[in-house]
């Protein structure tokens, strides 16, 4: 099982080179078990809003989602409340509730954010 981190599934909707064959594969095989952060959809609306994102909306993203067989976990209290709970390097919102998700639902974090890598308690590939 693993939850997609907000890079990596803009990379896979858009079919971007930097998202590696391998990592593809990846993702490919772990399908149907393959999970998005509901606040994954918050932070790429807000990158929309702001320009650091274009080309498509979250709605195009959602049909992808659903398309893909990935799905939506919903973002619990205990997950909200565990994300200003994590040894984290910085205090994003949505990194720290992408790490929730995958801590509380025992899944590994598929990212490339070096803020996410190399934590003990944070499986990530």
């Amino acid at each position: 099982m693993i939850v997609l981190d907000t890079h990596i599934l803009v990379w896979y909707a858009l079919g971007s080179p930097q998202l590696s064959p391998s990592r593809l594969q990846q993702i490919q095989a772990a399908s149907p078990r393959v999970f998005v952060s509901a606040i994954t959809l918050w932070e790429v609306e807000m990158l929309l809003e702001r320009g650091r994102l274009s080309g498509f909306t979250v709605s195009d993203l959602r049909k992808v989602i659903a398309v893909s067989g990935f799905q939506e976990a919903v973002l619990s209290g205990d997950m909200a409340v565990l994300s200003r709970r994590l040894a984290l390097p910085h205090h994003d919102p949505a990194d720290r509730c992408i790490a929730a998700t995958a801590v509380t639902m025992r899944a590994t974090l598929v990212t490339n954010d070096a803020n996410l890598l190399g934590h003990a308690w944070l499986p990530t590939a």
